[in-house]
């Protein structure tokens, strides 16, 4: 009896010895992935999963007071030892000049072995790309290299306007070409906002307008494959609808007109310029495979309903509904729309970082996506 008494007493203190030694490990966790909420500087590493990227390695820094002048600072870089995919994205918002003027800039590298062609538009007209018909494209490898730097002007407490530098660089080895796609371009944007929401790191009410322009300068980027002159009209529109529980109806209306000066070639222009508009990324059409939707024009609505869950969480159901076309008329609003839907949580760090994750599924695919910040 006495054994059997000593047995129990060793195995409770093995138990709590064992129970008390989890709960410090989760709480060392907990430490070091959920900061206190005034914390302005956060640095973690963290494994990751998404469809293109297979199971990752990442690193995630963010500042919300750059260089003591309120910028908002975030980096994110990845590596999967599965597909050898490598992604760095900087990002750095509104860092203070002075009483009127900000400083932004973006840098994005990617590079992944597995790429697949893009669709182009043209639905009604029986010429898009299945999805099936993409298959054969898809065997190659394509390197990304995006920098934005610019300028913005507090023109009252509701306006603004963004001067801005763009570089885009696409390199895409195909085993089905015989030769490398490389699209390059460069170009001067200039956008106007108004706005009524109070943090657009997380919208709860009121509404954003965005009104773009872009003139490719053809400096940097020119070459025989990529001597074109061309604009791009940008109009982005949002609201945000506070309903009961603190959670909010989110609308988005998101369209894009392009048009070339100067081309080299219809089948050039379609295969080497990456800036016309696509469909198909992180926080548009998440349901399909990058860039599974690109010409000159797009229309894009998307609708979603947030609602916390606790504190730092939030779920989110959304929808989306768009397509590219080649014109810009009433077929691009309302005729052969593609869609997709799906759910996901947000992680809030700080009132200004979150973290997103999203299951979207379309007719092709379902696709887990992960992102910095809300879709819009």
């Amino acid at each position: 009896m006495k054994k059997l008494n000593y047995t129990l007493i060793l195995l409770i203190t093995i138990f709590q010895f064992s129970f008390s030694e989890s709960e410090s490990i989760l709480n060392k966790i907990a430490d070091y992935y959920v900061p206190d909420e005034n914390q302005t500087t956060l640095g973690v590493f963290f494994p990751y999963y998404a469809n293109e990227t297979g199971a990752s390695l990442g690193y995630f820094y963010y500042d919300t007071d750059f260089l003591n002048r309120d910028g908002k600072f975030t980096n994110v870089a990845l590596y999967s030892p599965s597909t050898n995919i490598v992604v760095d994205w900087f990002n750095l918002e509104d860092l203070k000049l002075n009483d009127t003027w900000n400083l932004k800039s973006k840098l994005f590298y990617g590079g992944a072995p597995d790429f697949r062609l893009y669709s182009s538009g043209n639905d009604s007209n029986n010429e898009e790309w299945s999805y099936t018909n993409l298959d054969g494209y898809k065997e190659g490898s394509a390197t990304e290299f995006n920098y934005e730097i610019g300028l913005s002007r507090e023109l009252s407490e509701q306006n603004k306007i963004n001067f801005l530098y763009i570089y885009h660089y696409t390199k895409v080895d195909l085993d089905i070409l015989s030769y490398d796609l490389v699209g390059k371009t460069d170009k001067l944007a200039i956008e106007f906002e108004r706005s009524t929401v109070k943090n657009t790191a997380n919208p709860n009410n009121g509404y954003r307008t965005i009104l773009g322009a872009e003139k490719s300068l053809n400096l940097l980027s020119h070459d025989s494959n990529n001597d074109w002159d061309y604009y791009k009209l940008r109009g982005d529109f949002r609201t945000y609808f506070p309903v009961k529980n603190d959670s909010v109806i989110a609308l988005r209306l998101y369209t894009v007109m392009f048009e070339y000066l100067k081309s080299v070639s219809d089948t050039t222009d379609a295969y080497y310029n990456y800036d016309t508009a696509k469909l198909g990324n992180l926080n548009e059409f998440r349901g399909y495979f990058f860039y599974r939707y690109k010409d000159k024009n797009l229309a894009l609505y998307q609708a979603e309903y947030r609602f916390p869950i606790t504190n730092r969480i939030k779920g989110t159901v959304f929808y989306e509904v768009g397509r590219v076309n080649d014109t810009f008329n009433n077929d691009l609003f309302f005729k052969d729309l593609h869609t997709d839907g799906g759910f996901g949580l947000n992680y809030f760090f700080n009132q200004y970082v979150m973290l997103r994750g999203d299951i979207a599924i379309s007719s092709e695919l379902t696709q887990l996506r992960a992102s910095i910040g809300n879709a819009f």
